[in-house]
């Protein structure tokens, strides 16, 4: 829909390449969160969240080469899937 199916492949080796990379920062930031208070943890974990909603809107943006705003509602649709599929997936794990 977007015209940038020539542009796909750079945008999976981009985004899996920055996933990993985000894995490795959440761990780290995981480990020196620890002995943190719960109140700070939080903090952090939304910061976390944040930084990888930016990451793969920055990604989109660069690897596609989309403006903001349809890199932004690709970043929303893909985060509304994911969240479609681990509620499913869930809902199947965890019967009645």
């Amino acid at each position: 829909m977007l015209g940038r199916g020539a542009e796909w492949p750079r945008f999976l080796a981009a985004w899996n390449w920055a996933t990993a990379f985000q894995y490795a920062l959440v761990l780290l930031l995981s480990l020196l969160a620890l002995p943190l208070p719960e109140p700070a943890q939080d903090l952090l974990s939304l910061f976390i969240i944040g930084y990888t909603l930016w990451l793969e809107w920055f990604v989109a943006r660069l690897a596609l080469h989309l403006p903001g705003l349809p890199a932004t509602i690709l970043v929303l649709l893909d985060l509304a899937l994911s969240l479609c599929v681990t509620t499913l997936v869930v809902g199947l794990s965890y019967p009645g």
